[in-house]
């Protein structure tokens, strides 16, 4: 996978799988990987090639495009 490479030499040394959403104030917010393993390291949302960072996908599985998703989940979260 091209992303890994690329993400390690942006300084992401440690990626760790959201297993599940995360909830915040009542919302749940499904990111990627967080860059470490404490409440203190930023989100690292990782989509497809081919996805609109601004337009909600069209299956309907996600109230928020990709960028309104990272976006809400940092004004929501410490």
């Amino acid at each position: 996978m091209w992303i890994n490479p690329l993400l390690y030499a942006l300084g992401y040394v440690q990626l760790t799988f959201m297993r599940q959403a995360d909830m915040l104030d009542g919302r749940t917010y499904a990111i990627s990987y967080c860059a470490g393993n404490d409440d203190s390291v930023p989100p690292v949302h990782i989509e497809g090639a081919g996805t609109s960072l601004d337009q909600s996908p069209p299956s309907g599985r996600s109230r928020l495009s990709p960028h309104g998703l990272v976006q809400e989940y940092l004004s929501y979260s410490d």
